[in-house]
C-alpha cells in the first residue's frame, strides 16, 4: 500500500515538474530538493523499491541538478 502511494505522488511530482517548466531556476532547485529529501527519507526507513523507483526518477526529470550525483549513488 505505501509502494502505492509513493508512486503516486512521483508521477504528481512528474506532472507538476512538467507543468511549471517555465518556472524560475530557485524554483526548480526547491522542488527538485523537496523530492530528493522525500526519496532519501523512504531510503532512511528502508522502503528501498520506493526509493530506488525514486531516485531513478529524479535523475530521470531534475538531470541537471547536483543532486543527480547522490541520487545516482
Amino acid at each position: 500500500m505505501r509502494l502505492c502511494a509513493i508512486g503516486i505522488s512521483l508521477v504528481l511530482s512528474t506532472l507538476i515538474f512538467t507543468g511549471l517548466s517555465f518556472a524560475a531556476p530557485k524554483h526548480m532547485h526547491d522542488m527538485s530538493r523537496r523530492l530528493y529529501d522525500r526519496i532519501t527519507t523512504e531510503f532512511k526507513h528502508r522502503e528501498y523499491e520506493a526509493a530506488l523507483a525514486g531516485f531513478s526518477l529524479f535523475m530521470k526529470i531534475h538531470s541537471q541538478s547536483a543532486l543527480v550525483a547522490n541520487a545516482q549513488y
